[in-house]
């Protein structure tokens, strides 16, 4: 039998780039600037496109609610993350989900 999985560190529950650097020992200007040169973007933006794609990731991949995977996620509430992952990909959680299972893949 499969052992449950573990509680998610606080950290991955928040989406301050504030908590992410005081976790991992740095300044938020320094975490800022490493994640801009690793990636291109400030540490801001790679926070909201890695919780964007772990959403799709759940949406597409799983059933659960939009309501259980914007607590999973850490949102405040279902209205806050579908704000967010409209905005962040231009549709909301429920027509994502929807058009990704019938869309055939490339």
């Amino acid at each position: 039998m499969a052992a449950a999985a573990a509680p998610r560190p606080a950290v991955e529950r928040t989406h301050r780039v504030e908590d992410y650097a005081a976790r991992l020992g740095y300044s938020v200007r320094t975490l800022t600037r490493a994640t801009l040169a690793a990636t291109g973007h400030g540490a801001k933006t790679f926070i909201d496109e890695r919780l964007a794609l772990e959403a799709k990731r759940l949406l597409l991949h799983g059933d659960s609610t939009t309501a259980t995977i914007a607590d999973r996620l850490g949102f405040p509430s279902t209205t806050v993350f579908a704000r967010f992952f409209r905005h962040r990909t231009g549709e909301t959680p429920t027509a994502f989900r929807t058009r990704a299972r019938i869309t055939p893949p490339n």
